[in-house]
């Protein structure tokens, strides 16, 4: 059920577009407001948000397929930047469109993850259909990111911190790539 939740976005910036994918998240008042999680260096600002036209729905309707469901969608509405941690790498968005029907409003949780415990990505690599990576957590790590250049680099410090801010996950199965960014970390 969670795929339905994912989202593949395109945004403009500085006259080039990009790729990255969000997550619809649920709220404590479960009212249905869109609210969508993804990467700071996606949507950090009201110009990015403006521009923002999501897909709903972009997976594969069965293994080794290329064919979209029929319920896949596309909105063009742009979306209101609230709110955004440049230590965290992660934006808040709202819509400016509802969400299509079936549309999944994913739980979050801002517990601790504890290490070893297994989750999973699902994303849209280089804006790709919905792909999923598998792993365990590892460790927590600190990470910068250089908001400076038109595609920001990531990098970590090799050795672990406490409160570093951000997850590191041993891979077991698939993989992340450019347009991976944003998407949302699923424990349980």
């Amino acid at each position: 059920d969670q795929r339905d939740a994912v989202i593949r976005m395109v945004y403009v910036s500085e006259a080039n577009t990009f790729q990255c994918t969000g997550t619809l998240i649920n709220n404590p008042k479960q009212d249905q407001t869109p609210y969508v999680l993804t990467a700071a260096h996606c949507a950090r600002d009201q110009a990015r948000a403006s521009t923002l036209q999501t897909m709903w729905f972009y997976y594969s309707q069965s293994c080794n397929s290329e064919g979209l469901p029929a319920s896949h969608t596309e909105r063009y509405g742009g979306a209101r930047w609230l709110a955004t941690s440049f230590a965290n790498d992660m934006t808040l968005l709202q819509l400016n469109d509802a969400p299509p029907p079936g549309a999944l409003f994913a739980g979050w949780d801002a517990s601790a993850v504890p290490m070893g415990a297994a989750a999973a990505g699902l994303h849209h690599p280089h804006g790709d259909l919905l792909m999923i990576t598998k792993g365990r957590m590892q460790d927590q790590a600190s990470c910068y990111i250089d908001y400076t250049s038109p595609r920001p680099p990531l990098s970590c410090a090799p050795e672990a911190a406490v409160d570093g801010g951000f997850y590191r996950l041993t891979v077991d199965s698939g993989g992340i790539e450019g347009g991976s960014s944003g998407s949302a970390l699923f424990v349980d």
